[in-house]
C-alpha cells in the first residue's frame, strides 16, 4: 500500500478527530486562538517539498526503529529563535550517541517547523522522526476500515484475528498511526485497537518512543550543517515554541510575535507545574 505522506495523512486527520484541551491554571491566560485555514492543493504541494529529502539512517536506528520524514501531530511542534546570538550544540549525524560537537548559530527569528516552507527550502532543512517500533497482538477478532491504495480509492476492510501481529511504525496525529501487517503498511485509528488488542500495554517498556530531529543550516560563514534534536533545543534560552498561525501555516517570526510566544511559554510552564502538583 502506498500510504499517505505525513502531511497528507495529517490533512485528512484534521477532519476526523476532536481536540482534547488541557485545563490551564486560571492565573495564566492561554495563548490567543488562531483561525484555521483550508488546506489548498497549492499549499499542500509546497509543504510536500519539505518531505522530498533523502534521510541517511544511522546505524543506531538501523534495527528496531522506523525513520520517516516530517514530525508527527495534527499541528507538528516547532521552535523559533527569539533573538540574535542564539547558539546550540549539534551533531554531525542524527545519532543520539554522538557527542554534540558542532556549535551552531541559529538565525534570529528563524522558525523550524515542517510547514515553514520558505525557511525549509532556503536552508535545505530536513525534518525526521525516529520511532521505536513495537508489536501489537490482537486479542479479539475485528475488522478495521483503512484507506485504499491512493487518495481516490475507497476505504477497505482489514480483517484481523486473535493472535495476529501488527508492527507499530509511526504516529501521525489525532490518534492515527502507520502500522504494518505482514510487511504491508496501513493507516489505522488507534481507537480501533483499544479493546481488541494489547496496544495499551505493548509499549510500556519504552517502545514507541519518538526522537524528533532537524538538520539545520547554521548562520556561520561556512553554513555548517548540524543535526539538532528537538528535546535538546526547545528549553535553551532564546528559543521558544513556534506559535500556531493556522492549519498548514508557518513562517519565520517577527518581533511582534515575541509577546505571544512568551505568553505561550508561561502558559506551558504553568500547566506543567499544575500537573506536577496534581501528581
Amino acid at each position: 500500500m502506498k500510504f499517505f505522506t505525513p502531511i497528507l495523512a495529517i490533512a485528512v486527520l484534521a477532519a476526523c478527530g476532536e481536540t482534547v484541551e488541557t485545563a490551564a491554571p486560571e492565573a495564566v491566560k492561554p495563548p490567543l486562538e488562531t483561525v484555521e485555514v483550508e488546506m489548498t492543493a497549492e499549499t499542500q504541494a509546497e509543504i510536500e517539498k519539505t518531505f522530498n529529502r533523502t534521510i541517511d539512517v544511522p546505524e543506531f536506528y538501523a534495527e528496531g526503529w522506523e525513520v520517516t520524514p516530517g514530525w508527527p501531530g495534527e499541528y507538528p511542534p516547532g521552535f523559533s529563535i527569539l533573538n540574535a546570538g542564539v547558539t546550540v550544540m549539534g551533531r554531525e549525524d542524527m545519532d543520539p550517541t554522538l557527542e554534540p560537537v558542532l556549535t551552531c548559530l541559529l538565525p534570529k527569528f528563524a522558525t523550524y517547523q515542517v510547514w515553514n516552507v520558505d525557511r525549509a527550502l532556503k536552508d535545505d532543512i530536513i525534518f525526521a522522526v525516529a520511532t521505536k517500533m513495537f508489536d501489537i497482538t490482537m486479542t479479539q477478532d475485528t475488522s478495521i476500515d483503512v484507506p485504499g491504495e491512493s487518495l481516490e480509492d475507497p476505504y477497505q476492510k482489514l480483517d484481523l484475528k486473535v493472535g495476529d501481529t501488527l508492527v507499530y511504525k509511526r504516529y501521525l496525529g489525532e490518534g492515527f498511526a502507520i502500522l504494518a501487517r505482514d510487511g504491508k503498511d496501513y493507516e489505522i485509528n488507534e481507537m480501533d485497537l483499544q479493546h481488541t488488542s494489547d496496544i495499551n500495554t505493548a509499549s510500556q517498556d519504552g517502545r514507541g518512543a519518538e526522537d524528533l530531529w532537524v538538520r539545520a543550516t547554521c548562520a556561520d560563514p561556512a553554513r555548517t550543517r548540524a543535526w539538532l534534536q528537538y528535546k535538546d533545543v526547545i528549553n535553551i534560552k532564546g528559543i521558544g515554541p513556534t506559535p500556531i498561525m493556522g492549519y498548514a501555516e508557518s513562517r519565520d517570526i517577527t518581533a511582534e510575535d515575541i509577546p505571544e510566544i512568551t505568553r505561550q511559554m508561561e502558559y506551558d510552564d504553568a500547566v506543567e507545574t499544575q500537573m506536577e502538583t496534581d501528581d
